[in-house]
């Protein structure tokens, strides 16, 4: 009887050894081990209790402290995370303006160089037609002025008989001055189109003053003598 209850002693005892290690030491541990399950899962404000041995009351302060940090650390992560998708977004909405107004100024360019190019097709198109108006004027007017030019020439040189009213003489002087004058004006016009083609070549060469002068008041003496106004002219002898 005795063994037995020495026996039974010692399982009661036993008993209640691992009753009082499951409720100092494997509590608190499985509490301290719930709350990191918690702190890994992203829960914050969970703490693990500072109950128990001193040990483990030790490593529970210490995981607190921990815990305490690698929030504070998770919340400026999710702070910066935060400000860096507002920037992106900002920027984003920058560059998308940007993109909307250089695609409008090459809307806007690439119109103004179709205007452009429109305006050189008709320039062009005016050139040529200018020219062929010349070319047409030229032919057509210098004909019939050669001949006029010819004929004075010719009645006033005596081939047809000679000329002996001096005013008749003078009429026909003015006739072949005009002509020359109307065609050298149709040169004249040529020539600015030849300007404008960048094809003149300059030729100078001396003029005899006097003369030019007396063509010029031949052609205005008609126009002045029905306005009542006598021209005459006078040159320096230098």
């Amino acid at each position: 009887n005795f063994l037995l209850m020495l026996g039974m002693l010692a399982l009661l005892t036993a008993a209640l050894g691992i009753l009082f290690i499951s409720r100092v030491i494997v509590g608190p541990a499985m509490r301290l081990a719930a709350a990191a399950r918690q702190l890994r899962d992203g829960v914050e404000g969970h703490r693990a209790p500072t109950e128990g041995p001193r040990e483990l009351a030790a490593l529970a302060e210490t995981y607190n402290a921990m815990a305490e940090s690698v929030e504070s650390v998770r919340r400026k992560m999710i702070a910066t995370r935060l400000g860096l998708e507002e920037r992106v977004r900002e920027r984003t909405e920058h560059l998308a303006g940007a993109n909307e107004r250089l695609r409008q100024e090459v809307e806007r360019r690439a119109y103004v160089e179709g205007n452009l190019r429109h305006a050189v097709q008709a320039a062009e198109k005016a050139t040529h037609a200018k020219s062929a108006f010349l070319a047409n004027m030229s032919h057509e007017l210098r004909s019939p002025l050669n001949a006029i030019i010819g004929m004075s020439e010719s009645i006033l040189a005596g081939i047809l008989g000679p000329v002996e009213n001096p005013r008749q003489k003078e009429y026909l002087g003015d006739i072949h001055a005009s002509g020359q004058h109307l065609l050298a004006v149709i040169n004249d016009i040529l020539d600015l189109s030849r300007v404008e083609a960048g094809r003149l070549d300059l030729d100078p060469k001396p003029i005899n003053v006097p003369e030019t002068v007396e063509r010029a008041l031949a052609q205005a003496k008609p126009e002045a003598g029905k306005r009542g106004v006598e021209l005459r002219f006078r040159l320096a002898k230098n």
